[in-house]
């Protein structure tokens, strides 16, 4: 699901919730009952429009992107190509424990030998990883809060050397400064 579908989701939502009709809405941004089914199917809001319609369900824009946000669907387990997959590259490996880490591109990209392109391609295939769905059963959650979990009864390869990912940087893994 994209951003803008997702948001425009989560304001049919509270527009359902708040007992709203496309009736409702035409009539308090003066415009008929088609163009605002039109508007929300089509995912085209202006800025401008999508404020009107944050003002009349009484939340701000970013109350309704948080709550977009919120409610996306997040990958919980890895499957066991998903985890294989992430295990035999040492840089998505890499790129995935700084993005589950809240590491920004160019944090990435100057504390390790990693290029923008490189990095943005490994983003990419974590991004559909995320896609991919989840295995369900017990499973070990990695690197603390991250946003995955290795599924339980898996031998862990020793990706992670105390020294932080050999031949990338030298030092352990730490948020640069």
């Amino acid at each position: 699901m994209t951003q803008i579908t997702q948001l425009i989701s989560t304001l049919k939502q509270r527009l359902k919730a708040a007992g709203m009709t496309y009736r409702d809405v035409a009539q308090a941004l003066d415009l008929s009952e088609p163009s605002v089914k039109r508007l929300l199917a089509s995912g085209r809001l202006t800025l401008e429009r999508l404020a009107q319609l944050c003002e009349l369900l009484g939340l701000t824009m970013a109350e309704l992107l948080q709550e977009a946000e919120r409610s996306t669907p997040r990958l919980q387990t890895l499957t066991r190509e998903q985890e294989a997959q992430l295990v035999s590259n040492e840089k998505l490996l890499l790129v995935a424990v700084c993005a589950l880490n809240h590491w920004s591109l160019e944090d990435i990209v100057s504390a390790y030998c990693v290029s923008k392109a490189e990095c943005i391609k490994n983003l990419l295939v974590l991004e559909r990883m995320a896609s991919g769905g989840s295995e369900s059963g017990e499973s070990h959650q990695v690197a603390g809060n991250a946003g995955f979990r290795l599924a339980a009864g898996r031998p862990y390869p020793r990706v992670l050397p105390a020294t932080g990912f050999a031949g990338f940087h030298g030092q352990p893994i730490r948020r640069p400064r």
